[in-house]
């Protein structure tokens, strides 16, 4: 796994920000999984296509809930039509959104139509704060398909290395507050 520590370490600052009784709309990627992971102890409701949930649901205390669909052995999710429409019925408090790409100017994107498409529907059901977790490799990549504009999250959390990447600033005037882990 590509960046481990600089994951885990977002990890456990993005479930800082989820309190016991959230409902939580959490995609697929392996940063989310660390978020999973992180999330065990805690006494929530999670949302998912991401199938890495299940191998840690087995000694958490949340809640999980699967969403349905085609399975995408690449990025170990769940997308099409029946996740879309299972979503359809579902709002929740509090949405953790992995990314490919994170820019200013482009805003979140995904080499994966169908990933983008769920993602956009998952943070379209969530009437809290979204929470976008990247790594600094993925801060300034603009991937192929666009999931949302930065106006739709409120958080992103990240590791150092984006620290000359990324202005507080500029984060700040759209709306996010930039979160280093």
């Amino acid at each position: 796994q590509v960046n481990k520590t600089e994951k885990e370490l977002i990890a456990l600052t993005a479930a800082a920000l989820i309190d016991d009784g959230d409902m939580v709309i959490i995609n697929s990627g392996s940063t989310t999984r660390a978020v999973i992971e992180a999330l065990k102890r805690k006494k929530i409701t999670i949302i998912t296509n991401n199938i890495g949930a299940a191998r840690i649901a087995d000694e958490a205390a949340f809640d999980l809930i699967f969403i349905g669909g085609s399975y995408r052995t690449q990025s170990h999710s769940v997308t099409g039509d029946i996740g879309l429409h299972a979503l359809d019925r579902i709002y929740a408090n509090k949405a953790v959104i992995g990314v490919d790409g994170f820019s200013l100017t482009y805003g979140l994107t995904t080499p994966v139509m169908q990933e983008a498409e769920m993602t956009r529907k998952m943070i379209e059901k969530t009437v809290g704060s979204v929470i976008v977790v990247a790594d600094s490799s993925k801060i300034g990549v603009i991937s192929n398909f666009k999931t949302a504009d930065l106006d739709k999250i409120d958080y992103i959390i990240t590791d150092h290395g984006a620290d000359n990447i990324l202005s507080k600033e500029e984060l700040h005037q759209a709306g996010v507050e930039l979160i280093f882990a």
